[in-house]
């Protein structure tokens, strides 16, 4: 398929747009390999996987076969949120599981930092009796 476009910028007749979406059509492992360690480096996690290793990490689950943006389809997961990308580090999961998992950790760091303090007075036993709540 060869765009033709009224913007040259690059050869072969495409715009930087469009050689863009060609490049990352015919080197699907490189551009998502960047795409993920640029996505790290953007979110401050560390990232010490080498593109070989990912390559071999991610035709041993077919993860190039799987991935998209579907419930079904397949993400990389870091087993512990705490620590950055690393060969040892990395899981496949599909989409649904991935949001999961996050979700889980989040509402359990929310809840480690959620710390209800009542002055002693505050909430009394008459309005524990009545069933009413003390926020």
């Amino acid at each position: 398929m060869i765009l033709r476009c009224k913007n040259k910028v690059k050869a072969k007749d495409y715009c930087s747009k469009h050689y863009l979406q060609y490049w990352r059509k015919n080197n699907i492992e490189k551009a998502t390999y960047l795409n993920l360690k640029h996505n790290a480096i953007r979110r401050r996690k560390s990232f010490d996987l080498s593109f070989d290793d990912f390559c071999k990490f991610a035709k041993k689950f077919k993860y190039f076969a799987g991935k998209g943006i579907n419930k079904e389809s397949l993400h990389i997961d870091r087993i512990n949120e705490e620590l950055g990308y690393s060969i040892n580090n990395i899981q496949v999961l599909t989409n649904t599981e991935n949001v999961t998992k996050w979700l889980e950790y989040y509402y359990d760091e929310l809840r480690r930092k959620m710390i209800f303090k009542f002055k002693k007075n505050e909430y009394t036993k008459k309005s524990r009796r009545n069933n009413e709540c003390p926020f």
